[in-house]
């Protein structure tokens, strides 16, 4: 075939569909993709990419990611490429962990090694960018409320657990820049600052219950005990000590 041969590979569900180009000379112009993400990985050959105004040369072994609604371009150079697409309607990424999805792709993909399109080490490079994907994409699509929701959720549940800014934006798949942003636009605070909020205000209930303040301090995750006599009197203008001999019980009746 004069533009080479193109396999199209659809999962059971039709949730996900993989694209060979093999020994292609095809381009394709501007366009988007309205309700999938796309993962490219060139396999042979090189093509020049166009995305969001910036362009540049792939060669065997790169990859793109690109999500919908985004204009994009593939063009052919003078020699001929070979492509693997990868496309995943919006809502199983909004649904699905990075885990499943690259089970998905792995077992889709050892089909593909059995039909000698692509390697075993070509699995490897697919999982890399399924992780760009959840990584560094802003879902724009997935509702923001949600988003947000769901790391506010996850920093009250359990404000003593380590939610370093990256670990929280992957796990409600955003960016960071973007969930800081709308986290301080809807709350007042940052995500830092809403987590260190909730440690002290935990910290008050374990305080009553009798607890020491170094015990204290351990459990709602602070450093030792002056970083949490600093962020305790930060927040409520008095140290631990203080707040405890602060506390008068009034009796239920008179």
């Amino acid at each position: 075939m004069a533009n080479g041969e193109v396999t199209f590979f659809r999962s059971e569900s039709e949730e996900i569909e993989l694209i060979y180009c093999r020994n292609s000379r095809i381009s394709y112009p501007p366009h988007t993709h309205v309700s999938s993400y796309t993962l490219g990985l060139l396999t042979e050959g090189s093509v020049a990419f166009e995305q969001d105004g910036n362009r540049g040369i792939c060669h065997t072994g790169d990859f793109f990611v690109v999500p919908p609604d985004t204009v994009h371009e593939v063009c052919a150079l003078a020699e001929e490429y070979s492509i693997l697409s990868v496309c995943f309607r919006k809502d199983v990424i909004y649904r699905q962990d990075p885990e499943t999805i690259l089970w998905i792709v792995g077992n889709l993909a050892n089909h593909l090694v059995a039909g000698n399109y692509i390697d075993a080490g070509q699995i490897a490079m697919l999982g890399d960018a399924v992780e760009v994907l959840y990584r560094d994409l802003e879902i724009i699509a997935f509702p923001e409320q949600s988003q947000i929701e769901n790391a506010k959720n996850l920093l009250a549940g359990a404000p003593e657990n380590p939610f370093p800014v990256e670990e929280l934006s992957r796990r409600v798949f955003v960016s960071q820049y973007y969930l800081i942003r709308e986290f301080k636009k809807r709350f007042g605070l940052t995500p830092h600052q809403y987590q260190m909020q909730n440690r002290v205000r935990k910290a008050q209930h374990l305080l009553l219950e009798g607890r020491s303040i170094t015990e204290v301090a351990l459990i709602t995750g602070f450093c030792d005990q002056s970083h949490f006599d600093r962020w305790f009197r930060k927040m409520l203008g008095i140290t631990p000590s203080e707040y405890i001999e602060a506390q008068i019980r009034l009796p239920d009746r008179d």
